[in-house]
């Protein structure tokens, strides 16, 4: 939170009905910051935690999780296609980070990383989250780098790899 000067969340997967849930954050001290109850369940395909644990699902997880779940539209910025959705997931396992662009909340971006147990599946996300004004587009990367190299570190100490 201190590097980053937003939001942090940590969220874990439920695989009870596959949704992130938020399990502890540390709120910015900005005037305007995001703020989401502990316990708080995110959607997977409109959350920057949700889109991490997603990208690391197979081709068929995903869509038999699709058929389930569905795609419920949060904005009119919602990835409501299996297709587009699929796309996005794709470009985040290359990034190595997901980006939630207000796909959940219109002014709210967010920018996550999964953390992996010892069998290497990811367990638990790491995401900052901010308004819009602050997380631009050039700050989008920035902060993804930030992440990727937190999740690293929580999962080399949690998982020793």
């Amino acid at each position: 939170m201190e590097e980053a000067g937003e939001t942090v969340n940590l969220a874990v997967l439920d695989l009870s009905d596959y949704q992130a849930v938020i399990v502890d954050q540390v709120q910015c001290t900005q005037l305007m910051r995001m703020s989401a109850p502990i316990g708080g369940k995110l959607p997977m395909h409109a959350s920057g935690a949700g889109k991490a644990f997603l990208a690391h699902l197979n081709d068929d997880q995903v869509t038999a999780l699709l058929h389930q779940k569905g795609l419920h539209g949060y904005t009119p910025k919602t990835l409501m296609s299996p297709h587009t959705l699929k796309e996005n997931l794709a470009l985040i396992r290359k990034m190595g980070f997901s980006h939630d662009d207000e796909e959940h909340a219109l002014g709210l971006r967010c920018v996550a990383a999964p953390i992996y147990d010892e069998h290497g599946d990811a367990f638990a996300a790491i995401s900052i989250s901010g308004p819009l004004a602050r997380m631009t587009d050039d700050r989008i990367t920035e902060l993804g780098a930030l992440v990727i190299r937190a999740a690293r570190t929580v999962t080399q100490t949690y998982a020793g790899r």
